[in-house]
C-alpha cells in the first residue's frame, strides 16, 4: 500500500515500525558511559542509573531517525506524506508512530539495566 492512500492509523502504524526499528538498531548506552556533548542534547552527560540510561537511549534514537531522513529512500517518504490532502494530520500520525515505537522498543528491553545497579 502507498502511503499516499493509506489511512492515518496506517500511517501511524508504519511511524511505529520505523521507531522500533531504529531503536533496535541502536546500542543501549551502559551505566558510566559518558555521553558525547555533540549529541547530547538534553545535558545527561555520565549516565548513573537506569532511568538516565534510558532516557539517553530515548534521545540517542530521537537523533538517530532524525539523521536517517538525511538518506535515501526516505525522501520518498517525505514526498509521499506531503502530497497528501491531510499532509499536517499524515505527519503528526507519522512522528506520533515513530516516537511510541521508540518508547515500546525500550519498554522491551529496560530490564537489561536491573542487574547493573
Amino acid at each position: 500500500m502507498d502511503i499516499e492512500t493509506m489511512t492515518l492509523d496506517a500511517v501511524y502504524n508504519e511511524g511505529h515500525d520505523r521507531g522500533y526499528g531504529i531503536a533496535s538498531w541502536n546500542d543501549l548506552p551502559d551505566i558510566g558511559e559518558t555521553i558525547r556533548a555533540d549529541l547530547d542534547w538534553i545535558g545527561i552527560g555520565t549516565i548513573e542509573n537506569k532511568d538516565d540510561a534510558l532516557e539517553a537511549f530515548s534521545m540517542l534514537c530521537e537523533e538517530a531517525e532524525s539523521i536517517n531522513r538525511c538518506y535515501t529512500p526516505f525522501e520518498f517518504t517525505a514526498k509521499a506524506l506531503n502530497e497528501r490532502e491531510d499532509a499536517d494530520d499524515a505527519w503528526n500520525a507519522f512522528e506520533e508512530g515513530i516516537a511510541e515505537g521508540i518508547r515500546a522498543y525500550i519498554d522491551s528491553v529496560s530490564d537489561y539495566y536491573d542487574d547493573e545497579g
